[in-house]
């Protein structure tokens, strides 16, 4: 199991997959949300994002990648960061990674990270033992 928040969304931004760390560090990254939708529309989701009007760019230049990736004329993008004022932990500074699923399609495997031995790793961790179960040997 991934400790990791991850999602697979579809092309449109559906989120059609998540794991209880994903939940965890949002309540809107679970199965059968868009977060097009819920970024513009939910006021709960887009509390969480201090820096909303930058967060939105990349959303919203995603449905038109295609259509720029035809002209050529973008450049790749590795990942991004995000910025999330969690109200459990407070302020996050994550690292988004967007990896193609080979097979499927449009389908992207959304992994949020931190730098390790940061207070982002600290506070990702804590998250994270609150929704995984202990493993006991």
């Amino acid at each position: 199991m991934l400790p990791l928040p991850a999602t697979v969304e579809g092309r449109h931004f559906d989120v059609l997959a998540a794991n209880a760390p994903a939940a965890a560090l949002s309540p809107r990254l679970v199965a059968g949300a868009n977060r097009l939708r819920d970024v513009f529309l939910d006021p709960a989701e887009r509390a969480l994002c201090p820096d909303w009007e930058n967060a939105v760019v990349g959303l919203v230049a995603g449905p038109r990648f295609s259509r720029r990736w035809a002209r050529h004329d973008v450049e790749a993008c590795e990942g991004a960061p995000e910025h999330i004022d969690h109200l459990q932990v407070g302020g996050l500074r994550l690292n988004r990674e967007r990896l193609g699923i080979g097979g499927a399609a449009g389908q992207m495997l959304v992994v949020r990270h931190s730098d390790p031995g940061t207070d982002n790793a600290d506070k990702l961790a804590l998250l994270a033992s609150v929704v995984q179960p202990s493993v006991r040997t």
